[in-house]
């Protein structure tokens, strides 16, 4: 038992290297401009986690991606207050009160993942996804006509339909021309445009079964802001 807890240690710690990276391609040069712009406040007080991150990354307008899990969910913070910090030192701030979680800063995104990412999540991230072309439309329009392409990479001898629904009153972002790249990279590219959003990847068990239901969801800056329940996802019931 203790040599398979081991290898499950060193399988997990492998596969969050090359999904996220470690060392210098997680923590970006002090002079990334992202990184070092500055947050003038931010208060949280006994909020959700998971709402106070998307808030902050909202307000702050940084691009972001979380992975969630059940820990993630079940967080409040009681207390956090960033007075006139860079972006480095407020994510810094953030990251120490999610237990086991960490950030990196990867094509324009700033992502929050478990340092114990889960087989089935890494190989869904690092699947790459034939080229697509993603028309103008709302950033929810959009994530659906990309979830057909992504589906239809998964299982790419069935058929795949999805009824796509357009607010005349949202936002429309510009197209989007993307090469066969990950999955990661695809959520990564579709909010790190102006004016900015955040993805959300639910947990996935089995990569088999990902084709099954859109397995993330994305949040448009732009929006007005609604109340937040991914953590009432079927993938936590």
């Amino acid at each position: 038992m203790a040599i398979k807890l081991q290898l499950n240690s060193v399988v997990s710690l492998l596969l969050f290297t090359a999904i996220f990276g470690i060392g210098s391609d997680r923590h970006p040069a002090p002079d990334d401009p992202l990184l070092s712009r500055i947050v003038p406040s931010f208060n949280s007080t006994n909020e959700s986690a998971i709402s106070a991150i998307v808030r902050f990354g909202r307000e702050a307008n940084i691009p972001l991606g979380i992975v969630l899990d059940k820990q993630l969910c079940s967080l409040r913070f009681e207390e956090q207050r960033i007075d006139h910090a860079s972006v480095r030192t407020a994510l810094d701030q953030v990251s120490a009160a999610l237990t086991s979680y960490s950030w990196s800063l990867e094509y324009g995104t700033v992502v929050f993942a478990p340092l114990d990412l889960p087989t089935a999540t890494a190989r869904f991230l690092s699947f790459v996804v034939s080229p697509y072309n993603v028309p103008e439309d709302t950033l929810q329009a959009q994530a659906g006509y990309e979830w057909l392409n992504i589906r239809a990479s998964l299982r790419p001898n069935e058929g795949t339909a999805l009824s796509i629904l357009s607010s005349r009153k949202s936002l429309r972002w510009p197209p989007l021309s993307l090469s066969s790249i990950t999955v990661r990279e695809v959520l990564d590219r579709l909010v790190d445009r102006n004016p900015g959003g955040a993805w959300i990847l639910f947990p996935i068990e089995d990569i088999e079964k990902a084709a099954e239901s859109r397995p993330f969801q994305l949040i448009d800056y732009s929006s007005p802001v609604e109340p937040m329940s991914p953590c009432s996802s079927a993938a936590f019931q």
